[in-house]
C-alpha cells in the first residue's frame, strides 16, 4: 500500500518524505545502529564537534530513507532524473565483442541506476541477489526491477523482461554455476563487492585484509577462471541527479584456476 501510495507523489516530495522517514526509522528502531555510526564517526573525525557529527549521522539516515523509496519507484526515476554516464560505451564494447565482463559495484548512491543503464546498451547482466524474506516484498522488488530495465531496453521490452528474469537469480549454490556459465560464454555478471553477511560487510576496510567468504573473493576467482574483465563501478547523486561511473577495467592475473 505504501508503495502503491508513492507512485503518485512528484519526486521533490518523495525525497522529502523519504528523508523524513530515514531519521524518524534511526531514532525509534535504529538506535543501536545509530550509536554505532556516532561512535565510529567520533573517532573518524576527532575535531569535528558532537553537533556537526549528530547532523552528518542526520544526513545519512535521511539519504537511506531517501534511497529505499526511490528503489521502490525505480522505473519512474530511471526516466526522469538528470543521469551523467562515464565509461559505459567501454563495457558495452566488452560485451559486443563477446568478452566477459565482471561489474564490480558498491552501494552507493541510487546504485540500481548502474544495472539499469545496461538496459540502453542492450546488457541484461546475470546478478545474484538476496530476496526479502516476505514473499510480498520479494515479488514487488523483482517486478519493479524488471520493469524499469525494459523501460530503458531499446526494442521489445518483453523479451527483454523475459531474458531479465531469467538471469536475476536468488543466491544458491546453483545460480552461482549458472553465472559463471554465463561469463565463459561471454556474457556480462553483476556483483556487489561490499554486500553484508551474517551482519558483516565482506570488503577491505581501515586497512583490514577482506574477509575471503565475500564477492570480491568470488569476482578475483571467476575474472581469473573465464579471463573476464572487472569493471568497477558506482553512482553518486549530484546536486542535479545522478552520475554513474563504470570505471577503468581491471584485467584480470594470468593464473590457472589450480593456482587460487
Amino acid at each position: 500500500a505504501i508503495i502503491g501510495g508513492t507512485r503518485f507523489i512528484p519526486i521533490n516530495t518523495l525525497t522529502r518524505l523519504g528523508a523524513s522517514l530515514g531519521r524518524k526509522e534511526s531514532h525509534k528502531s535504529k538506535k543501536a545502529r545509530r550509536a554505532e555510526m556516532t561512535e565510529v564517526s567520533h573517532i573518524l573525525f576527532p575535531d569535528m564537534s558532537a553537533s556537526d557529527i549528530e547532523a552528518m549521522v542526520d544526513r545519512n539516515w535521511s539519504f537511506i530513507g531517501e534511497t529505499m523509496l526511490k528503489i521502490a519507484n525505480l522505473k519512474r526515476i530511471a526516466l526522469k532524473s538528470q543521469v551523467e554516464i562515464e565509461g559505459l560505451d567501454r563495457l558495452a564494447e566488452f560485451h559486443s565483442n563477446k568478452r566477459p565482463v565482471i561489474i564490480a559495484f558498491v552501494h552507493l548512491g541510487l546504485w540500481e541506476l548502474c544495472a539499469l543503464w545496461l538496459a540502453t546498451k542492450k546488457i541484461n547482466p546475470f546478478a545474484i541477489y538476496q530476496a526479502p524474506s516476505y514473499p510480498l516484498r520479494a515479488n514487488i522488488s523483482r517486478r519493479m526491477r524488471l520493469k524499469a530495465h525494459a523501460a530503458l531496453f531499446p526494442g521489445s521490452s518483453h523479451l527483454s523482461r523475459q531474458e531479465t528474469s531469467g538471469r536475476l537469480l536468488e543466491g544458491a549454490p546453483s545460480a552461482t554455476r549458472k553465472v559463471l556459465r554465463g561469463l565463459q560464454a561471454g556474457k556480462t555478471a553483476w556483483f556487489a563487492v561490499d554486500e553484508c553477511v551474517a551482519g558483516h560487510v565482506h570488503g577491505p576496510w581501515f586497512g583490514k585484509h577482506w574477509r575471503r567468504e565475500g564477492n570480491l573473493e568470488v569476482v578475483a576467482k571467476f575474472a581469473t577462471k573465464t579471463n573476464a574483465v572487472i569493471i568497477p563501478t558506482w553512482c553518486l547523486k549530484t546536486p542535479n541527479g545522478y552520475k554513474l561511473t563504470y570505471s577503468e577495467p581491471i584485467e584480470p592475473e594470468t593464473k590457472t584456476w589450480q593456482d587460487l
